[in-house]
């Protein structure tokens, strides 16, 4: 009966914590893939780009991509559609090790149809 007590303690003590949703912006990279029918969109962290706080200002037009750990901002909708459009197949997500095992940068991969 005390491990069980002691368990949901620790339960509790960690879901009265708020999580800190914290994402970076995003670039997207379309790289062509001939004779495929599809090209390979990768998103990767914007050099000196914003890290939106989901906790403090959630914002209409920031769309999350494949991995939790990128969003991509738009001034306008139709820009976001466009976006999104490229962004309806996700292949995978991951964390990229720096050369100096430092630091680690997520990214997140896409195929999208190439336009006939």
């Amino acid at each position: 009966m005390l491990k069980v007590l002691s368990i949901c303690a620790i339960l509790v003590a960690l879901g009265s914590n708020p999580a800190r949703a914290q994402q970076q912006e995003a670039v997207l990279h379309r790289v062509e893939v001939p004779g495929t029918g599809f090209d390979v969109v990768v998103a990767i962290p914007k050099v000196r780009g914003v890290v939106y706080d989901l906790a403090e200002a959630p914002d209409a037009l920031l769309v999350h991509l494949n991995g939790g750990a990128l969003a991509l901002a738009f001034e306008s909708v139709e820009s976001m559609m466009q976006a999104l459009d490229l962004l309806r197949r996700p292949v995978c997500a991951s964390l990229v090790v720096s050369k100096d095992g430092t630091s680690r940068l997520p990214m997140a991969v896409y195929l999208a149809a190439t336009a006939e």
